[in-house]
């Protein structure tokens, strides 16, 4: 598939994921500054910090690495980093697995680990 399709494919994602965050989270923002580079969105949920990242089918292992391994987060306390990751043709993602923040080592869940590659 072009690179062009894909990334009009990703921008519809992101899109769908920003209205559905905005349903179920408070303060939801675009990422910007240093926390752009590995996420897509921020927003505040049930007391804690929500750094999100949008994937579309899959995401590699290096992108899962260096979004566990990031630390420079300008939040100080209770951050969950959230996958929305999107299946071609679907309405709602596919899985929503929850990470904790600045911990590279940590058990993955079963459903995160179907969609590394």
């Amino acid at each position: 598939m072009p690179d062009v399709s894909l990334k009009r494919k990703l921008r519809r994602r992101r899109r769908l994921t920003e209205e559905m965050l905005d349903d179920e989270s408070f303060n939801v923002s675009k990422a910007v500054g240093k926390l752009a580079d590995y996420f897509d969105y921020t927003c505040f949920d049930k007391g804690s910090y929500k750094l999100v990242k949008v994937v579309y089918n899959s995401v590699s292992r290096h992108e899962l690495n260096r979004v566990l391994n990031f630390s420079d987060s300008p939040y100080n306390s209770n951050i969950i980093i959230q996958f929305w990751i999107w299946k071609d043709r679907d309405r709602k993602p596919a899985a929503k697995p929850k990470l904790f923040y600045n911990r590279p080592n940590q058990k993955l869940p079963k459903v995160l680990e179907e969609f590394i590659y």
